[in-house]
């Protein structure tokens, strides 16, 4: 879902997925557990109401939105916003045949945002001596895409005694071939630290095997931040989506 201005209407900017049903509006606002609550639709974020060609949703904190609903085929609608220019485009599914693994590979840097911290709980005892093997933490900064902070700090002191000692760029690409593994890179400046990334451990658990040295590093989330999530207690951000184009490069899988 992509706007066609600058402006943005905050609840559908950061949905992955949005669910009319029955005059409940619902949303899928975190990748991990994507399609886990409510059947699969999402939790609950407001109302919505029609009249003829005119949808009227009340959000539970942005207010109030009218939009008109053109159709443009059979799975196919726009939502022109009647209150300014903006435009967005949502392609329906039904649950049956949505693959919610596809949306969580191809957004899987907003997953990454989504733990405060990344504490490493496991290395292999293959593989070869690398810088890596100091770095206990890591925080994908949300907000400022493509930022990466790590940590020395030593191993189960409090998460709010890490000191980051490093600040960096990283980027994720598609690997020719492979749907559920990523290549991250980590720019520490004189090198870059390649990996392949997995997903484990009901989303909470990432695997980074590094290339170079072939070491496998295991990391757990810690501080998972809500985005959006009624009656929750867990820390809450918002946080703005566009639409992810990963490049794809050629890379041999060293790992099974």
């Amino acid at each position: 879902m992509l706007p066609e201005d600058t402006a943005k209407i905050p609840f559908l900017q950061k949905a992955f997925t949005i669910t009319f049903d029955h005059r409940v509006l619902r949303a899928n606002n975190n990748l991990a557990g994507i399609g886990k609550d409510n059947g699969g639709y999402g939790v609950e974020i407001g109302s919505f109401f029609t009249r003829g060609n005119v949808l009227e949703v009340q959000h539970r904190t942005d207010g109030v939105y009218r939009f008109d609903v053109v159709q443009v085929d059979a799975t196919t609608i726009d939502l022109y916003d009647l209150g300014s220019n903006l435009v967005y485009r949502l392609v329906g599914y039904q649950k049956h045949n949505f693959n919610y693994d596809m949306l969580f590979y191809d957004n899987i840097r907003y997953f990454l945002q989504e733990y405060g911290i990344w504490r490493k709980v496991y290395s292999s005892k293959e593989g070869a001596l690398n810088p890596f093997d100091s770095e206990n933490y890591l925080h994908f900064v949300m907000g400022d895409e493509g930022l990466f902070k790590s940590s020395k700090t030593a191993p189960d002191v409090p998460l709010s005694s890490v000191f980051w000692n490093f600040h960096g760029r990283y980027t994720i690409s598609n690997i020719h071939g492979e749907n559920n593994v990523k290549l991250l890179e980590l720019d520490y400046g004189r090198d870059i630290e390649r990996f392949e990334l997995r997903v484990l451990s009901n989303d909470e658990k990432i695997e980074l095997f590094h290339i170079n040295s072939e070491t496998t590093y295991e990391f757990v989330g810690n501080d998972f931040i809500a985005i959006f999530r009624p009656k929750s207690n867990l820390e809450e951000q918002t946080r703005e989506r566009f639409k992810d184009i990963l490049p794809t490069v050629k890379h041999k899988i060293q790992k099974p």
